[in-house]
């Protein structure tokens, strides 16, 4: 083979595989998407992978004049000789790849192209370079002789030892490039110098697929005699047979066959060689796959079968070879396709026809619901559809969503469609049962002629859908201005409102639709008209910034004061979206700029709170009143720092804002701090959180615009009112101040910000709480170090005379809590109750920071007012991690509060059953009474516990006790009606009343029978030994089966 004839390899034709691309598997070269509203299709018929990658790029070493190294029997004549060619080559070469390639080559390289078998068996005896030497991309001398065709010099180099098997960067090796170009004799010269036949290039390629794909049937029988796989895979799972089937090979295909290829196979997707004959339209291929046993059903993984493939693309003599082997034409892939579906989605006629005259049904549904007559007028092919009426198709069947062919048809726009279904009966009114027409659809989408084409039929124009949208609605919507002239002219009602209260007007306005605005109300359209919420047109196109519609409203009577429901005049709808030259028009309209709406927001209030710069500054200089105020005491200036908006508070300060006014208390949200209703002991205590607050909102101090900044963390804007002239402690009705605010919301930088303008950082708000006391309650660490640091004092107490520490810990709050120890707070300081920061940490459960607290010198011991202790406290919440914490530091479990409460009745009282268990295992007294002679059974059962009445009677709770009242655990679960605890304790009594074998048997009812087994244990000789319960160190349930098998 002539370099010329190799060089034009490099430009393959319709069938040629010399290139495999990026990937050769059926999926690859089909297109996969799918419209939602399309027949599922995984396959359109596509070569694209053939533009992909050159596998043989050294093709293009041979491009343009030949050199030819013709000088013989001088070294040192054909190495400059050599490089000669190369520089000639990278003169001419304009790829940069190229040129780095063509300048890495040594002589022996230039001579696999260029040279002849003399001068390369000179070069690799006498010029001293290593014959494996290896170039740019890992070539390789005999690498680029294979490539090139070159075999006289391809065979120097294998007799001279060269290595067959060392491949280029993407592991392509000699081998498969001398396959490429059908050299049959340097194949099998490689091949019998160890040539690895089975070596994988990138994506799986091997020598076999290259000779498979290229149709070359010598070469492929001689790698496959010389141990070949036949049934090898691409990563895809392509195997040879498939590129054999796709590419029309259907010598190369039979010998395949002949040695063991499994014709179902299938790749990736699921598709077999036929899917790949039939998909490529090889019906040659197609019959020899069939006549050797292909199954002719063979489904891919979205259940498609060659005859889906072949009616897809048209493909009609493989249908006849495949109807020929009786392929199910009928047969249904996912989503419910058929092939006549396919056939018809893609206009192929012929193919559909040949369908319907073999069987086809014509009235198979999709899975949408569509018919095939759905998808021929959707696509627009009026052929196909008026083929299928004539074979029977039903004219007005509905798909899922109720719509008919026609509406299919409308919706595309497709006019002939349309006249084809209307000639042969159609209903041009047919509705779904959301009442939309195909004049709706058709007017929604804007098919113009297809709108005057029903309109001609007779369609209804004023037909609503069920929210009352009529044609005109969605033509106004939309912005088709032909179409809603057309269909005013025939008599369309204007003012027609939806269930929304809105008219095409409205509709036009809200989407800046200016001139079919104006043809509405030269068509007498009620420009002042309103919605369900009252809106009018003009605030539609105001709250958008449609400008130069809200000027043609004006200019044609809209009301320039109208109010929505909320109050809202169209410049307050413009100013919440900061449409500033809609603003612009309006206050040329002479707007009132200090309307204030339903809440008392005026739209420089509305401007302020969304941050719009340009048009806060347009209404302040057109009067706007910089200090009114909202129905909640907020003005411009208070909305702007409450949401972070610098430039504007600015803005406003300049303009004369006051930047220490404060709004009313009405709106604000009290503080987390100030709900503080937390029982403090588990006796019947409780604080006062009224403090004398009145229950009617306060309509002053409440919250300055520094306090709003702070809380919600915009530490510039808290920079900018200080520098302005914020006062940094003014409070709010709960003597809060923006150090607080920030404090409670962990803001640190605002923190930073305003510590700097505090003489005292211990100023107390109405419930004594310092800035300390809120960032510790809350857990924020790093404000505790900041306050610290800036003379936060850890001593001081709140109104309930809680320290930092102990809200801290009472909260949970490790870190903080770790943090106050360190910084010396006193673990022994007690609230109003008596409650250390260590009795609060075990009220709440917090074993981690109650066992810190012990560790950094706790008292343990340390009671409540009322003798509550940690353990009675972690038993009333439930706390059983708490609690072995607690036991294993030797816990007193039976000690006693006021009234004679033990842990155990807390325990009982609350239903923990788990609890109960570690006291009663760690020796607390089940038989415990209190000053009203209650026992831990009294409270469980009068709660209705039966867990824990089942548990303290295992525990040998007594029922004979009785409280001061005469009453025993019984009679108190009667009296609150829990018959379940009523038949626990009934049936316990039965039971303790009889003697019973420890095999379960009940033997007797009592009485002098001393018997300890029944005689069928005695007889197999089973004697059991109880063995003694130790009290305070094993687990009862262990005890419980603690017996020894005799």
């Amino acid at each position: 083979m002539s370099k010329k004839e190799l060089h034009s390899m490099k430009k393959p034709q319709d069938h040629d595989t010399s290139n495999l691309g990026t990937s050769a598997s059926l999926n690859s070269v089909s297109s996969n998407k799918q419209d939602k509203d399309l027949v599922q299709s995984p396959l359109k018929a596509s070569f694209e992978y053939l533009k992909g990658e050159n596998y043989n790029i050294e093709l293009n070493f041979i491009e343009g004049d030949e050199h030819p190294l013709t000088e013989q029997g001088n070294l040192e004549a054909i190495l400059m000789a050599c490089e000669q060619i190369k520089q000639d080559k990278i003169r001419n070469c304009r790829d940069q790849i190229f040129k780095k390639t063509l300048a890495s080559f040594t002589p022996l390289h230039v001579a696999a192209f260029s040279g002849n078998a003399d001068t390369a068996r000179l070069l690799v005896r006498e010029s001293g370079i290593d014959i494996n030497v290896q170039a740019l991309g890992q070539r390789t001398p005999l690498l680029l002789a294979c490539a090139t065709g070159n075999n006289e010099v391809a065979k120097v180099f294998i007799e001279e030892k060269a290595d067959p098997n060392l491949a280029r960067e993407d592991k392509v090796t000699p081998l498969m490039l001398s396959v490429l170009i059908n050299a049959k004799d340097i194949v099998a010269l490689l091949i019998e110098n160890g040539a690895n036949i089975s070596a994988e290039a990138t994506k799986g390629r091997t020598a076999l697929h290259f000779a498979a794909a290229n149709g070359f049937k010598s070469i492929l029988k001689m790698l496959l005699e010389n141990g070949g796989d036949v049934n090898v895979v691409l990563e895809e799972g392509c195997s040879n047979l498939h590129l054999a089937s796709l590419f029309g090979h259907t010598k190369t295909a039979s010998l395949l066959i002949q040695k063991g290829a499994a014709l179902e196979m299938k790749d990736q997707q699921g598709y077999t060689a036929l899917h790949y004959a039939t998909h490529s339209e090889r019906s040659e291929v197609a019959e020899k796959l069939l006549a050797c046993g292909a199954n002719k059903d063979a489904v891919d993984k979205l259940h498609f079968t060659p005859f889906h493939l072949a009616a897809q693309n048209n493909h009609i003599n493989v249908c006849h070879v495949l109807l020929k082997y009786k392929a199910n034409l009928n047969s249904l892939a996912n989503d419910r396709v058929t092939p006549l579906m396919l056939a018809v989605f893609h206009g192929h006629l012929e193919t559909v026809q040949f369908l319907c005259s073999n069987g086809s049904v014509l009235q198979a549904r999709h899975q949408t619901g569509k018919t095939a007559l759905h998808f021929a007028s959707q696509r627009g092919h009026h052929e196909v559809a008026r083929y299928l009426i004539e074979k029977g198709s039903y004219l007005h069947t509905c798909d899922l969503q109720g719509y008919t062919p026609l509406h299919k048809a409308a919706q595309n726009g497709h006019k002939k469609v349309c006249k084809v279904l209307l000639d042969r009966g159609a209903n041009v009114d047919a509705s779904n049962d959301k009442g939309t027409t195909p004049l709706i659809v058709a007017a929604n989408y804007g098919h113009y002629k297809v709108v005057k084409f029903l309109v001609d039929r007779g369609a209804d124009i004023n037909a609503s859908h069920s929210s009352g949208t009529t044609s005109l609605h969605f033509a106004a919507e939309r912005g088709h201005s032909e179409i809603a002239k057309l269909l005013l002219e025939k008599g369309a009602d204007v003012n027609a409102c939806d269930s929304w209260g809105l008219s095409a007007l409205h509709r036009a306005a809200k989407n800046g639709h200016e001139s079919l605005a104006e043809l509405f109300i030269k068509s007498n359209a009620i420009i002042n008209s309103k919605d369900n919420w009252q809106y009018t047109p003009l605030h539609r196109a105001a709250e958008n910034g449609h400008s130069s519609t809200v000027a043609m409203l004006l200019d044609m009577g809209s009301e320039v004061e109208a109010r929505d429901k909320w109050g809202f005049t169209s410049l307050h709808r413009a100013a919440c979206n900061g449409k500033t030259e809609t603003i612009q028009i309006l206050l040329s309209a002479n707007v009132d700029v200090n309307a204030q709406d339903s809440l008392g927001y005026t739209a420089l209030h509305r401007a302020s709170e969304g941050g719009y710069y340009d048009t806060v500054k347009i209404l302040i200089k057109a009067g706007s009143d910089v200090n009114c105020l909202d129905n909640q005491g907020f003005s411009p200036l208070h909305r702007a720092a409450e949401n972070g908006h610098q430039d504007v508070v600015e803005m406003l300060i300049e303009y004369g804002s006051n930047v220490n006014s404060q709004t009313y208390t009405l709106n604000y949200k009290a503080s987390a701090l100030s709900s503080y209703v937390k029982d403090s002991s588990v006796g019947n205590q409780s604080g006062n959180t009224t403090n004398g607050f009145k229950k009617e909102p306060n309509k002053t101090k409440g919250p300055a615009a520094l306090l709003l900044a702070a809380q919600n963390g915009h530490e510039k804007t808290v920079e900018l009112l200080l520098k302005k002239g914020a006062d940094a402690e003014i409070t709010d009705f709960w003597k809060s101040t923006a150090l607080h605010k920030s404090a409670e919301d962990g803001k640190i930088k605002s923190a930073e910000c305003l510590i700097k303008y505090f003489n005292d950082v211990n100023l107390k708000d109405r419930w004594g709480y310092t800035p300390l006391h809120r960032a510790s309650e809350n857990g924020h660490s790093k404000i505790i170090e900041l306050l610290l640091r800036n003379g936060g004092d850890i001593k001081s107490v709140d109104q309930w005379k809680c320290t930092p520490l102990i809200r801290a810990a009472q909260y949970g709050h490790y870190e903080c809590t770790k943090l106050l120890i360190e910084s010396g707070s006193s673990m022994d300081d007690t609230d109003k109750w008596g409650f250390s920061a260590f009795l609060r940490a075990c009220q709440n459960g917090h074993t981690k920071i109650a066992q810190l607290l012990l560790a950094s010198g706790a008292d343990e011991t340390k009671t409540t007012r009322e003798k509550t202790t940690a353990l009675m406290l972690v038993s009333y919440g439930g706390f059983s991690d708490t609690l072995e914490m607690l036991l294993e530091r030797k816990a007193n479990p039976n000690a006693v509060m006021d009234k004679g409460l033990t842990a155990l009745h807390f325990a009982s009282q609350k239903g923990h059953a788990a609890v109960i268990r570690l006291l009663a295992t760690h020796g607390a007294n089940v038989n415990a009474a209190d000053q009203f002679g209650y026992t831990p059974l009294h409270k469980t059962a009068f709660h209705g516990h039966t867990d824990c009445v089942k548990l303290l009677l295992r525990f040998n709770a007594r029922l004979d006790i009785t409280d001061k009242q005469g009453c025993t655990p019984l009679m108190r679960a009667s009296q609150n009606g829990h018959k379940d605890v009523e038949k626990i304790i009934e049936n316990y009594k039965t039971r303790k009343s009889q003697k019973t074998c420890l095999c379960g048997k009940i033997m007797s009812d009592g009485g002098d029978n001393k018997d300890s087994v029944c005689q069928e244990c005695k007889l197999m000789g089973l004697y059991a030994v109880s063995l003694p319960f130790k009290e305070n160190k094993d687990n009862i349930e262990q005890n419980e089966s603690a017996i020894h098998m005799v």
